[in-house]
């Protein structure tokens, strides 16, 4: 097949199916995206976390302090009550209160049967949850479907454009707080983390649907509540979801109403309380006034850490205190609903862009070429990421740079072994081996025609005519006529020399193609000598076995010729043509008149660089040459 289009068939394939496995099957290269971006996001200065948002640690000093965990719910209600003495903007709980209070003593007198009205903790922790802006928090269960109530939405859902719920990241049941202290509270969020396939937490789901509805997560309803809004706005279509918006703050998403988090570092980067001093009031007030207050725990034992590109052990309440920073001060990332444009168009610039580049362009360019397409496309999501605040999947495109660049060179390499042992195919019978394996270095451009300045060699055998009527035997003909070539040849390619062809039992041969040879007259020359050098051994063998002598003439001429290959398709041959040639074969006809066995041109004369014995012969127009040539006999290398 034409290699053009075995480029082509490649390339197409390669964009083909790149861009339908990039679509179809997007979480093939979840993981490896993952991790491009986290290099990405590793490698840039981080802000600082801000200081609107406080985290109270339940943390082992304060188990320790106060017993083992749970607390009793009148310890929660106390230290409650003094973050809101304290001035808290707005409080949200990282924890789910699902069962009663098994350490109220109302709970442990109805469990010995007692009779008398015992203090009930839950109640004393609803009615602070009335009296304090508590937002609770509660766990949908993304996998178990187990019967269950809605939760809580004080928050009004719109749905703007479109109602399509497909692509929310959808509930099967719920753990939720107990009734007496849902109803108390003044609204209440979901704090579930996105499904994660790579064990990494890097995203933050502002909305979940649960039995055909949406309830927004812990971090958007405390910034919904700190607002004093109403309604979150949701900007819907029927491909999916393009973001969500509160008032004036507008939160783009991707489409499962996802943002993707801007961790300010590892663990402990926001302000982080004891729980034991909210609850000795041993702080400083200004530390919570005013502020987004998570409660939350970084104790080992109670199993609430996650893993993020910065730590692999941070505590789930600071992802939630990471969202609402990022809200805040709009610097969230997210992957949009139209990022597969953005895929389809980087594919297409990775395999059908870059493949145009290498195949115009010289081969020694392909690993710049191929580095300056990387550095492109990183620059590119370098920028998308930090500008843009846009994540998208980067590993199907620097796989498809991968990908062409490969397959470019290993076809490259095939074609080239093709094309190389054509050359050597078409030349390793007229050459030299050595000369022949040194054409292997070069590319098909050396079988084109060119002009290119040569010496040109005529042989032919004296009296061959009259030979083959003595010989009447054929078969000892060709015997004769093989035992002369061989040393004749020989006597060529060891002056590196290239066979033109052998027309009977003349010999045409030239220096300087396809291999430019410097002293190429002086080569030819030294053949010659060295022919004749060889035939005089050879008769000395042929009278002894045939009783025959043979006597050669030899002609050579230099200048300008047409070089390369020529002939009809399928039928080419490389040789050469034009008006040296013929002069050369006209001189070497010439050895019969001037009783020589080698003549050569001026021209070739005025070429030579070494000594030799010449001796003029004579200045005369050849047939069918005009200007009038100068001829020499040569006898020997001085």
């Amino acid at each position: 097949m034409n290699q053009k289009y075995v480029f082509i068939l490649s390339v197409v394939l390669i964009f083909l199916l790149m861009e339908l496995s990039y679509v179809g099957y997007p979480t093939l290269y979840k993981i490896t995206d993952d991790k491009i971006t986290s290099l990405f996001l590793k490698s840039h200065s981080r802000q600082e976390a801000s200081k609107h948002v406080a985290i109270v640690d339940i943390d082992a000093r304060s188990i320790k302090e106060i017993g083992q965990w749970p607390f009793s719910r009148d310890i929660i209600s106390k230290a409650l009550i003094n973050l809101k003495n304290a001035g808290a903007g707005v409080i949200g709980f990282d924890i789910v209160f699902s069962n009663p209070d098994r350490l109220s003593p109302h709970s442990i007198a109805k469990q010995l049967n007692l009779k008398e009205d015992y203090p009930n903790y839950d109640l004393l922790f609803a009615q602070t949850l009335q009296e304090t802006p508590v937002i609770l928090g509660y766990y949908f269960d993304m996998s178990n479907d187990v019967h269950s109530l809605a939760p809580k939405r004080l928050a009004n859902i719109s749905l703007e454009n479109s109602p399509n719920l497909d692509t929310f990241n959808e509930a099967k049941s719920l753990v939720d707080n107990i009734d007496i202290l849902k109803n108390a509270a003044y609204s209440s969020g979901h704090f579930n983390l996105t499904n994660i396939t790579s064990g990494v937490v890097d995203s933050a789901p502002l909305l979940i649907k649960y039995k055909g509805e949406l309830y927004p997560s812990l971090a958007l309803e405390m910034i919904r509540i700190s607002l004093a809004e109403q309604t979150i706005k949701v900007h819907n279509s029927e491909l999916g979801v393009l973001g969500v918006s509160l008032n004036e703050i507008a939160i783009a998403t991707n489409t499962h109403a996802e943002i993707k988090l801007n961790f300010r570092g590892p663990a402990f980067s926001y302000p982080y309380i004891p729980f034991y001093d909210i609850l000795t009031n041993n702080f400083d007030p200004k530390e919570v006034e005013g502020k987004f207050i998570l409660i939350g725990t970084s104790d080992i034992g109670l199993n609430d850490l996650v893993t993020t590109i910065y730590d692999p052990a941070m505590p789930g309440v600071e992802v939630h205190a990471t969202t609402i920073d990022n809200i805040l001060n709009q610097d969230f990332y997210h992957t949009p609903l139209d990022s597969y444009s953005y895929g389809i168009f980087l594919i297409f610039f990775s395999s059908i862009v870059l493949a145009l580049f290498l195949y115009f362009t010289p081969p020694s360019l392909s690993i710049f070429i191929f580095a300056s397409f990387i550095a492109i496309v990183g620059y590119f999501n370098y920028y998308l990421i930090f500008s843009e605040h846009i994540i998208i999947g980067f590993s199907a495109v620097f796989i498809t740079l991968f990908l062409s660049t490969g397959v470019f060179a290993l076809l490259s390499y095939y074609f080239e072994n093709i094309q190389r042992k054509k050359i050597f195919n078409k030349l390793s019978s007229k050459v030299s081996v050595d000369v022949a394996n040194e054409l292997l270095k070069y590319n098909q451009d050396i079988l084109n025609i060119k002009k290119r300045e040569v010496t040109v060699l005529f042989s032919d055998i004296r009296g061959f005519t009259q030979l083959s009527e003595e010989i009447k035997d054929p078969e000892k003909l060709i015997k004769v006529l093989n035992m002369y070539m061989s040393p004749m040849v020989d006597s060529i390619t060891e002056f590196n020399g290239t066979i033109d062809k052998f027309i009977g039992d003349a010999i045409m041969a030239y220096w300087n193609a396809p291999l430019k040879i410097k002293n190429h007259a002086d080569l030819a020359v030294q053949s010659a000598l060295r022919q004749l050098e060889q035939l005089n051994k050879l008769n000395m063998r042929l009278e002894k076995e045939f009783n025959i002598v043979l006597q050669i003439g030899i002609g050579i001429n230099s200048g300008e010729a047409i070089v390369g290959e020529m002939g009809s398709t399928g039928r080419s041959d490389y040789t050469i043509i034009g008006d040296t040639v013929n002069l050369a074969s006209r001189v070497e006809s010439l050895t019969k008149n001037y009783k020589c066995a080698l003549i050569i041109t001026e021209q070739t004369k005025e070429l030579l660089s070494k000594e030799y014995d010449i001796i003029k012969l004579d200045t005369l127009k050849v047939k069918g040459k005009v200007e009038e040539t100068t001829i020499y006999t040569i006898n020997k290398l001085l």
